[in-house]
């Protein structure tokens, strides 16, 4: 009997394993998740170059079509009474492992990128007016190509529009202010 407990519990081992060895991530070489961001991430008035953030993708969930990335502020809703979206890009994807950090996100070489908090089709540094800010950038993995260009969307409205492709999202954050 306890043989078979033992044989029992290696396969329930083995089979969480499967499940938690390779979970959908998102990282970065230039920060840890919840720290400090570099300058470069920065807006010119606080020194910085906007400069879009540089980040390696892991472990994509099998089916998954297109990735979509999304990076806000939802600390901003103190300043302006919204979460306030730095950059988001469309139709990336699926077998994409790192996005390099561009000026202004541009000229990554994929994807289409959409509108940020203030029109502009770029990334847009962070900038608060007000003392440090939380940051945080969303994959998300689809279940179908995703062509549309996203303009001005926030993670949490992302996920309300489009949560019945959404089969997976990874986060990061990080702090500057």
């Amino acid at each position: 009997m306890k043989a078979v407990l033992f044989g029992l519990h290696a396969v329930l081992f083995a089979w969480f394993l499967s499940f938690t060895a390779h979970a959908f991530e998102v990282t970065s070489p230039a920060f840890e998740d919840g720290g400090k961001l570099p300058k470069i991430y920065a807006c010119s008035k606080q020194g910085g170059k906007d400069h879009s953030w540089e980040i390696d993708i892991h472990d994509v969930p099998d089916g998954t079509v297109s990735l979509v990335i999304i990076m806000d502020d939802p600390d901003a809703k103190s300043v302006i009474g919204k979460t306030y979206v730095h950059w988001n890009v469309s139709n990336v994807p699926f077998d994409t492992e790192s996005i390099p950090s561009k000026k202004r996100g541009k000229k990554i070489g994929f994807g289409k990128l959409g509108s940020n908090g203030s029109g502009g089709k770029a990334y847009q540094g962070m900038c608060p007016p007000n003392g440090e800010h939380r940051y945080t950038l969303a994959v998300y993995a689809l279940n179908t190509e995703f062509t549309k260009r996203l303009s001005k969307i926030t993670r949490k409205r992302f996920e309300r529009k489009y949560g019945d492709i959404i089969i997976g999202k990874a986060e990061i954050s990080g702090r500057w202010g």
